[in-house]
Parts: structure tokens; C-alpha cells; sequence
């Protein structure tokens, strides 16, 4: 009995495309999402009491330090409601700086605190009124009694930054 042959042509499924992913709101801030552990040094001239001599009220303190920065996503849109602009939509982070003094320890072993600081990053669209170009802002508050906002343009670099040498001529 001769044996037929069929050939029977099947398509293998295609490989799906992913949409390209749509550019982070955050902009330039998203690369900083996470947590930044790392060793530093710290180094602060501050004032110093001492009852035997007044004269010397100063005091150099050296540091090294532990440190964390943890960067959260504020989910969704901050609206800006604006007067003579219309409303912008600002996209941002929270962020949690914390330094401990690496040598310094309390009576159970925890490093002593030298320094936190909660804040919020900002993405800011460019506005027509005023007609401003694209920025970023920090919003940091240090618990005694300091708060700050920064405003400013950002850039792109390849690689580490460069510092020039000062000058050592008088």
C-alpha cells in the first residue's frame, strides 16, 4: 500500500512587540527611585562650651559617616493650580536622608544619629506665564529648624563631574 505524504505548514506565533516604555514623568529624578546606602565624612566647625575657658567656644568636629537615601514616587499627578498660567501637572518624590556617625555608638550599639533630612523632588513642565524653561526643585526640611527650596535647571554629563584646581597664587 503506497504511503502518502501531507505537508501541512503550521505559522510559529510571532514574537509580541512591546510598546517602547512612555518616558518617566519624573524625568531626570527617576534614575534616583531606591535606596543609596554609602560611607562619607562629615565635617562641621560648631560652637563649643566649656566652663573652664570661655575664650575657646569653638570646636572642629571630624566624622565618618554611614549613610542612606531612600527615594519614593509620589503616585500620580501634583496639579499646580495656576492664576495667569493654566494648571501644570508636577510629578515627583519623597526622599529620606539619614546620617549616622560610623564610630560613635549608643549603650545598645546603634550608630548616633548626625543628621536626617525629609524632602520632596519636583519635576517642573515649562510654563508659558511666566515662560519659564523646564526645571527640578528640592524641598528639604532638617528637623532644628531649617527649610530650604532649590530651584534649577538640570543637564546631562558623561561620567563622573570634573572640578577645576583653584588657583594657589596670591
Amino acid at each position: 500500500m503506497p504511503i502518502e505524504l501531507t505537508t501541512r505548514f503550521v505559522p510559529i506565533p510571532g514574537i509580541p512587540l512591546r510598546a517602547a516604555a512612555a518616558p518617566s514623568p519624573l524625568g531626570r529624578l527617576a534614575g534616583l527611585v531606591g535606596t543609596w546606602k554609602g560611607n562619607g565624612f562629615n565635617q562641621i566647625f560648631r560652637p563649643f562650651h566649656n566652663a573652664n575657658d570661655p575664650s575657646d567656644d569653638n570646636f572642629l568636629e571630624l566624622n565618618l559617616t554611614n549613610e542612606t537615601l531612600e527615594f519614593t514616587e509620589i503616585p500620580g499627578e501634583i496639579p499646580n493650580r495656576g492664576f495667569a498660567q493654566k494648571d501644570v501637572s508636577l510629578f515627583g518624590m519623597t526622599y529620606l536622608q539619614q546620617i549616622a556617625d560610623k564610630n560613635v555608638k549608643d549603650t545598645a550599639g546603634r550608630p548616633a544619629g548626625i543628621h536626617i533630612e525629609p524632602g520632596i523632588w519636583i519635576n517642573v513642565p515649562a510654563t508659558t506665564n511666566p515662560r519659564e524653561v523646564a526645571s527640578v526643585a528640592r524641598l528639604a526640611n532638617i528637623p532644628h529648624g531649617t527649610a530650604l527650596l532649590a530651584q534649577g535647571t538640570t543637564r546631562s554629563i558623561g561620567g563622573a563631574p570634573t572640578f577645576t584646581v583653584p588657583s594657589t597664587s596670591r
